[in-house]
């Protein structure tokens, strides 16, 4: 894995490290089996949330953008909006 998609997993990677920390901890020793399985279902949808998001923001870093293009009524669209943070 490269270090431009490594930081794009960042909080994906993160979160399964809390996750792997939280079943390692003396306590969780002691969950039953329907909190174990609560415990997975709620960091583990986490998990894949941040997954599914790192996979959207690599792949915006990596389109390609049109350049001069053409509107419905012919004219050149000069000004394209590029990659804008939205969280």
């Amino acid at each position: 894995m490269s270090i431009l998609e490594e930081d794009f997993f960042k909080l994906a990677n993160e979160q399964y490290a809390e996750l792997v920390n939280s079943f390692s901890a003396e306590d969780a020793q002691g969950w039953e089996h329907g909190e174990v399985e609560a415990h997975i279902t709620e960091f583990g949808t986490e998990l894949m949330r941040w997954l599914f998001q790192g996979h959207l923001d690599l792949r915006y870093a990596q389109e390609e953008y049109q350049k001069d293009v053409v509107g419905s009524d012919g004219e050149v669209r000069p000004i394209v909006e590029r990659k804008r943070n939205v969280y």
